[in-house]
């Protein structure tokens, strides 16, 4: 498969690349490529049908594109403020271990952590935090 200059053998390296593609291009015409890559590519077409109904329900969720793009930079600038409550714990905590509101862990940090995997799981981790913020 080739995509804006990318080529791809692997299903699996296929998978990964889609998942990276920004969502402010809108749900649907995401779900229309895989669509169309599943129909171009038997060998992937497997692949990009698991995609398409992991993710297909989304179109219909999501009619508005501009509050999609708001919500996605709403949620990047609170991951931001974390990252910087991250910052001040760890230089008050020194060698002990720390979390976000102190040595313990709380509510906050479990809810923390469910938005993550929220976030990871629709494939925006690498956006917001993988890479971009190394405490979070």
């Amino acid at each position: 498969m080739e995509h804006k200059g990318n080529y791809f053998r692997d299903s699996k390296d296929i998978i990964a690349y889609v998942d990276t593609l920004p969502s402010d291009k809108g749900a649907k015409k995401y779900i229309a490529r895989l669509q169309t890559i599943a129909a171009e590519n038997p060998d992937v077409a497997d692949a990009a049908n698991a995609i398409i109904a992991r993710y297909g329900h989304g179109p219909d969720l999501i009619d508005n594109e501009q509050v999609l793009v708001k919500s996605i930079d709403d949620c990047d600038a609170a991951l931001a403020e974390v990252e910087k409550e991250l910052g001040k714990q760890k230089a008050e905590a020194g060698d002990k271990e720390y979390w976000l509101c102190g040595e313990r862990f709380t509510t906050a940090d479990l809810y923390l952590s469910i938005l993550l995997h929220r976030l990871t799981f629709v494939g925006l981790a690498e956006r917001l935090f993988i890479g971009k913020r190394p405490l979070v």
